[in-house]
This record gives structure tokens, C-alpha cells and sequence, in this order.
């Protein structure tokens, strides 16, 4: 489940933003004037997310270095 925290609410309930992200696993987003400018995730979450990025750039590297050069 995805929350979301205005930035002065998240500001002041700090410490519940974390305690439900690292202990309910649950993610935050922040607002400011309405629109999402960060998102709170578990360390597990965010491992994963960029270890799925560095294995999708891998491919696209191998792809790459297959193709002839083009000046």
C-alpha cells in the first residue's frame, strides 16, 4: 500500500513515515502543492529496483557492443 504525506505533514510525522516504511514495508509519497516529489521505500524495495536497472543496462551494454559502428 502507497501512502501519501503532504512535505510538512511528512516533516512533522517523520518518524511514523519510517516506522511504516522499515517496519509495515509500506511506501510514502511526498507531495508538495499536490504533486509527488519523492518517494519513501524499503531498503529491500530499493535494492531490488536498482538491481533490476543495472541487469536491464547489462543487456542493453551486450546489445550495443553487437552492433556495427556507425560513423
Amino acid at each position: 500500500m502507497v501512502l501519501k504525506y503532504g512535505a510538512r505533514e511528512a516533516r512533522s510525522k517523520f518518524a511514523e513515515v519510517l516506522g511504516r516504511v522499515g517496519y509495515g514495508g509500506e511506501g510514502v509519497i511526498v507531495e508538495r502543492s499536490g504533486k509527488p516529489v519523492a518517494v519513501v521505500v524499503p531498503v529491500d524495495m530499493y535494492a531490488s529496483l536498482v538491481g533490476d536497472r543495472k541487469a536491464r543496462f547489462q543487456v542493453l551494454d551486450r546489445i550495443r557492443s553487437k552492433l556495427p559502428e556507425i560513423p
